[in-house]
């Protein structure tokens, strides 16, 4: 678009195409509402395109509109329930890459454009939990801030944890039965470790 001094360049004009999003309750097994559960929404490629955040009552609507088209959703909490892909496949999306499961596996979402996709409800189910606390390993003291992540039994990322100002930490959702591994890293000054191995390089 030229610009010319002094003067307005009009006919600058858009036709814009209304976009989509979707809505929906998470529950726990009761059937009573879970708060402050994130929704994230994938389109084909499993890239994250929009967010939603559950209120007092459960229920959520993604924040920001997408084009028309096919999506996937799952759920993010970080109180001990299972995270699932919609519609009821447990999943934890800690990591969208090298996570446990592909948002794709889920059940297809059609978005239209202008409308709200009601009806992608989650009913989470609770999980196991893993916790512990890091300290240095001469005085004892708390290390805060330490990054935990838990591995399954095929050496896939499925959860993580910080460390609060005790040092201590415990698994956000919560995770499938089964063995899983544990790494503290990302804790300045200290080498990662492994429980219950040795220092990892």
């Amino acid at each position: 678009i030229a610009v010319a001094a002094a003067t307005t360049t009009g006919n600058v004009d858009f036709n814009l195409l209304a976009s989509g999003r979707i809505a929906g309750r998470v529950t726990d097994p009761s059937g009573a509402p879970i708060s402050n559960v994130r929704v994230w929404l994938y389109d084909t490629a499993s890239r994250l395109v929009a967010t939603g955040m559950a209120n007092a009552a459960g229920y959520y609507t993604t924040d920001e509109g997408v084009a028309p088209g096919t999506y996937y959703a799952a759920s993010f909490n970080r109180y001990g329930y299972q995270d699932e892909l919609y519609r009821n496949l447990p999943c934890s999306m800690f990591f969208t890459v090298g996570g446990l499961c592909d948002p794709t596996s889920g059940t297809p979402i059609s978005v239209a454009p202008g409308a709200t996709t009601s009806g992608i409800d989650f009913q989470l189910n609770w999980g196991g939990r893993i916790s512990g606390r890091i300290t240095d390993a001469q005085s004892g003291a708390p290390i805060v801030g330490a990054q935990i992540t838990f591995y399954n039994a095929s050496g896939r990322d499925a959860n993580n944890a910080t460390t609060d100002a005790s040092g201590s930490y415990t698994t956000r959702a919560g995770l499938p039965g089964g063995t899983y591994y544990v790494l503290a890293w990302s804790a300045p000054g200290y080498l990662p470790r492994l429980y219950d191995g040795g220092t990892c390089p």
